[in-house]
């Protein structure tokens, strides 16, 4: 809920996103209550967990569309938005795919004292960090820059 709140005010300036984002988010936690009343409440939602991760990666891949399609020319390095969206593309799809292929990866703990899932995600939150990290640095060096040449 709160990664598509952050999306809708990257994108708002692009088209009117409200309907849609609302109306995912409707779909969403309809999809989500139904899964937990399936599983009795005893289950971790998996498929609305995979249903929001997909919806997050479609999103963000719009946003590099759109920003291949800006006229204007933006410091990638410096852009905040860039970071933020870069960081939550990398931790959802990598998570997907991880996901996905998780019963062809190593299933004991035979030479590692950690399961090939805590490794994965762990390095996927450093990753996600980091790059929220980096960008909310990014924000602040643009706040500031714009407050002392007012």
């Amino acid at each position: 809920v709160v990664l598509n709140y952050f999306f809708y005010h990257l994108l708002k300036a692009f088209h009117n996103l409200k309907v849609l984002l609302t109306a995912w988010l409707v779909i969403f936690l309809v999809y989500y209550f139904i899964e937990l009343y399936v599983t009795d409440f005893k289950a971790y939602v998996s498929a609305s967990s995979t249903f929001m991760s997909v919806e997050l990666i479609l999103v963000s891949i719009y946003y590099y569309y759109r920003l291949l399609k800006e006229e204007k020319f933006r410091q990638l390095s410096k852009d905040p938005s860039f970071w933020w969206v870069n960081g939550t593309i990398c931790f959802y799809f990598a998570g997907i795919a991880f996901n996905i292929f998780f019963k062809y990866l190593i299933p004991d703990k035979t030479f590692v004292t950690h399961s090939a899932r805590y490794i994965v995600f762990s390095i996927l939150n450093v990753i996600l960090y980091s790059c929220w990290s980096y960008s909310f640095i990014c924000r602040y060096f643009q706040r500031n820059s714009h407050s002392i040449s007012d």
